[in-house]
């Protein structure tokens, strides 16, 4: 009953962000307001998107080429499967994820003309193979989707649920050229399908115009995580480098990460503490974000997120039945969401509350 009256909670939350987003663009708010509502909108669409489905969390990493990608995924997975050197790769989209009554490696490979051939295979190496041949244009006709399953023990992220996510045609989303333009509409709709998105960009080539550029148009409203990866090419202080990237792209400082995949990767090969590396710290992350995506981890911050982004304009505010009504489900959860109840009480006369 309680999970229920949770996401029940989370739907009346929606439909005063909804209502807030109608006012805001009959006020004529200023973008960023309205964009601050879109993202609160995006998130618990997420969310209820999970009720009555036992749908995995998908979690994407996009960037420019030769930012880090594969060798992050490849850290993150504890497996050497992503091809890390210079490889054509082709738009086929990458999915990995656990499947604990396995006791080899599973590759299913879909291809165009809608056809899925499963491989099993007892070698990483073996499986590495396939991806460099189905997923670039080394291997002739590239499949549209890999989806590679094993047992994984270890990867805390497809333990809890997630399925991790390289799309390297996203990388054409990064080309000016406009013969690309139905690739780059491909990736975005990518870009859109996954739950947690993250966003990877060099330490020694912070500010490059396309980065910036993409960040600003597609990814700052996905509210992704901004991996700032080659950390050991950065000759100065780790902080400044976090400064830097933020003022660079804009990058919320919550949100932003920096890391070194290569350092993890020699780290775990040698059997040593891949802590220093930072790739742990996003790690947590990762698992953090999977938890909001559930109504008991994911309502608090959401509201709070609301609540910033109307107190400035009270007139965006909902009509007061609707708060009320939000009130009623938040009290119907118990002491599951207690705390959403405190902070919604703390400032009763802001939210119309007798």
């Amino acid at each position: 009953m309680s999970v229920r009256a949770q996401y029940a909670a989370v739907e009346r939350l929606a439909v005063m962000v909804q209502r807030s987003r109608e006012l805001a663009e009959h006020l004529g708010a200023p973008s960023g307001q309205r964009e601050n509502l879109d993202m609160i909108a995006r998130q618990l669409q997420k969310i209820r998107s999970f009720q009555d489905s036992d749908a995995r969390k998908r979690i994407g990493v996009f960037g420019p080429p030769k930012r880090g990608k594969s060798t992050l995924l490849n850290v993150l997975l504890g497996a050497d499967l992503l091809p890390t050197s210079p490889v054509p790769m082709s738009s086929t989209v990458i999915e990995v994820e656990q499947d604990a009554s396995l006791k080899a490696w599973e590759v299913r490979i879909y291809h165009a003309n809608g056809r899925i051939e499963l491989r099993p295979t007892e070698s990483e190496r073996e499986v590495a193979r396939l991806i460099e041949q189905y997923g670039s244009t080394r291997g002739g006709t590239p499949a549209t989707k890999l989806l590679i399953r094993a047992a994984f023990p270890g990867c805390r992220i497809l333990e809890r649920g997630g399925v991790l996510v390289d799309t390297p045609g996203a990388e054409v989303a990064f080309d000016s050229d406009e013969r690309l333009e139905e690739d780059t509409a491909r990736a975005l709709r990518i870009l859109t399908s996954v739950h947690v998105v993250l966003f990877c960009v060099r330490a020694d080539q912070l500010g490059a115009r396309t980065d910036c550029a993409f960040y600003e148009q597609h990814m700052r409203l996905l509210s992704p995580l901004n991996v700032v990866g080659f950390r050991d090419k950065w000759q100065e202080d780790t902080g400044e480098l976090l400064d830097e990237a933020m003022n660079q792209y804009g990058f919320p400082e919550r949100a932003t990460l920096t890391l070194s995949a290569r350092l993890a990767s020699e780290a775990r090969q040698a059997g040593a503490d891949i802590q220093p590396s930072g790739v742990l710290a996003l790690e947590e992350r990762i698992l953090n974000e999977i938890d909001r995506l559930t109504p008991e981890s994911g309502l608090l911050p959401c509201l709070v997120e609301y609540q910033q982004a109307v107190k400035h304009e009270p007139r965006m505010l909902p009509e007061k039945i609707r708060i009320e009504t939000f009130r009623e489900a938040l009290s119907a959860c118990g002491d599951q969401c207690s705390e959403t109840m405190r902070l919604l009480e703390e400032d009763r006369p802001f939210w119309k509350l007798k």
